[in-house]
Parts: structure tokens; sequence; C-alpha cells
């Protein structure tokens, strides 16, 4: 599993996340859809998780 290897023990509770385009070219519709998942899950655009990563890379 390569998140066992990268940090040394495996997620215990995984969590999803969607990733979506910026604010001016993800599709609605298609989030709605996602939504309907029965497991919970976060939503975060492209442009956070990139500034989200270099911080922590800093």
């Amino acid at each position: 599993m390569a998140a066992q290897e990268l940090l040394g023990e495996a997620p215990t509770i995984p969590e999803l996340v969607l990733v979506v385009g910026s604010d001016e070219n993800f599709d609605a519709e298609k989030v709605r859809e996602a939504t309907r998942l029965e497991r919970p899950f976060e939503i975060i655009d492209y442009d956070t998780l990139m500034r989200m990563y270099l911080a922590a890379a800093v």
C-alpha cells in the first residue's frame, strides 16, 4: 500500500475527498451526483489542494 510505504503506517480511517476544478470550471451537476454517496467526503477544489501541498512542503 502506497500510504503505508510513504507514512510508515496504514491509515485506519481513510477519508474520501472529491477534487473538483477551480470555481470557474467545475460541473455542479456532477458534484451534486457525487454527494449522493453514502460515505461522507470532503469536496476541495484543485487550486486549494495545490496550495495545501505547497504549504506542507515548506
